[in-house]
């Protein structure tokens, strides 16, 4: 699913898999914790379709994002994915 056709549900589909396209997303600051590098993964279309929060880890090089809690750690996998 493209982030447009996530977007534009009518009946939203419960985690599916979403292959973000360069210009959707935005990397930002990435920190060492460990043997791990943490980059935040912004995707503005979210804030302005849904007017929520559209940050996300990546975790090394995967590419399947993790939601974030309120101090910022990876949480859970989401169902957003960058592209290969």
């Amino acid at each position: 699913m493209t982030l447009s056709e996530y977007c534009n549900q009518t009946e939203p589909a419960r985690m599916p898999k979403v292959i973000l396209q360069k210009g959707e997303f935005k990397k930002h600051h990435a920190i060492k914790l460990g043997v791990d590098t943490l980059t935040v993964v912004e995707i503005p279309q979210l804030w302005e379709t849904f007017k929520t929060f559209g940050s996300y880890i990546q975790i090394n090089e995967d590419r399947e994002l993790r939601t974030i809690d309120k101090d910022g750690n990876p949480k859970r996998l989401s169902c957003f994915n960058l592209p290969h």
